[in-house]
């Protein structure tokens, strides 16, 4: 298998923010674009995410990407993909939902005012970006899913770990 990993410039500092946009392909004569598989990690910046579609015109020849993954929804990581769910073609996203997730976690909490959506809702308003971009890929027809341990994509070429 070969493969190609870039990692995007993002921010002024350069341990601000992340983006790693890689291609793989099984071919012995070499990629097309027919044949390679390209992922995205984060988005960096909300301005990253045209460099990152222009990064893959120029040296990946496409703009179809077939798997994005958010790590987390800090601005410097999920910034950019909004752009780049809404300009270029895409599979996948693996993003965590926590409002989904929110069944019986009222009882955890004394304030009896707290209930199963009243939380839903206040995670969905504190991870405003990611809950954006969920809604985005939804109006586009993109699969989502949750990325927990042992989520698996191209025939368990990429693996969630932990």
């Amino acid at each position: 298998m070969s493969y190609e990993l870039d990692f995007m410039p993002v921010g002024e500092k350069s341990s601000s923010g992340d983006a790693i946009l890689f291609r793989f392909w099984d071919k012995e004569n070499g990629e097309t674009s027919e044949d390679q598989k390209i992922c995205l990690i984060d988005g960096g910046y909300a301005e990253n995410g045209k460099a990152i579609e222009e990064h893959a015109k120029k040296y990946y020849n496409t703009t179809h990407i077939n798997l994005v993954i958010s790590t987390h929804p800090d601005a410097d990581h999920i910034g950019g993909l909004s752009y780049v769910l809404e300009n270029m073609e895409v599979d996948e996203l693996w993003i965590h939902r926590p409002w989904l997730m929110t069944d019986g976690l009222s009882d955890c909490f004394e304030d009896g005012r707290i209930t199963d959506n009243s939380l839903a809702r206040k995670i969905k308003e504190g991870l405003s970006k990611a809950y954006d971009l969920v809604e985005l890929a939804e109006s586009k027809g993109i699969t989502i899913k949750d990325p927990f341990t042992g989520e698996t994509a191209f025939d368990n070429t990429i693996r969630v770990l932990s």
